[in-house]
């Protein structure tokens, strides 16, 4: 059960993250036979129901998709949705996967980029050894003196997780971090 629904989830995983790109079930998949799945043969109705399936969860993904694509056409550039970080198309030659996906991965390092600064503020009273070595993604390495590990992954948790809206008229949405401790990355979850 454990191996299917791991299976699954990469599935709806790659769905998604060919929708955030404006990729067609055709593309998504291959991208999931080229990615290495080896199980029960899918077909483009599969990878179709799923997507039919995120959008009927997600009404409005379509909708927010064909308005970024629209304000991008008119400014000529798209923003990060905390930040208002922005990517500019200053010839006019807009491409529509960039555009939808600028504010999903943007979004994140704004989300990232809210918790560093306090927690880096902080660090140092916790363990004046420890030091941000990484950001990958959603992820943070930090190293620290094992003796105060524990104490550090706190700092972490406490800094990284907190409510956020994305806008005056959505409700604030609560971001949790979770640390782990290890020797070294290969012990770390990912």
């Amino acid at each position: 059960q454990k191996c299917r629904r791991a299976t699954l989830r990469d599935i709806v995983k790659r769905v998604v993250y060919g929708l955030n790109y404006g990729a067609g079930a055709a593309t998504v998949l291959e991208a999931i036979y080229a990615g290495g799945y080896d199980g029960n043969p899918l077909d483009i109705g599969f990878i179709e129901r799923v997507t039919g399936t995120y959008f009927k969860a997600f009404p409005g993904g379509p909708k927010w998709r064909e308005k970024q694509l629209k304000s991008a056409m008119q400014n000529r550039e798209v923003r990060s949705p905390v930040l208002g970080r922005h990517r500019i198309f200053p010839l006019g030659e807009i491409e529509a996967p960039v555009v939808y996906n600028y504010p999903i991965q943007s979004g994140g390092a704004d989300i990232m980029a809210l918790g560093v600064a306090p927690l880096r503020r902080e660090l140092h009273s916790v363990d004046p050894t420890a030091m941000i070595i990484a950001q990958v993604h959603d992820a943070i390495y930090l190293e620290c003196d094992a003796t105060r590990a524990k104490q550090v992954a706190e700092c972490v948790e406490y800094n990284m997780t907190f409510d956020l809206a994305f806008d005056s008229s959505s409700p604030a949405m609560k971001y949790v971090a979770t640390a782990d401790i290890g020797t070294n990355w290969a012990t770390l979850g990912h």
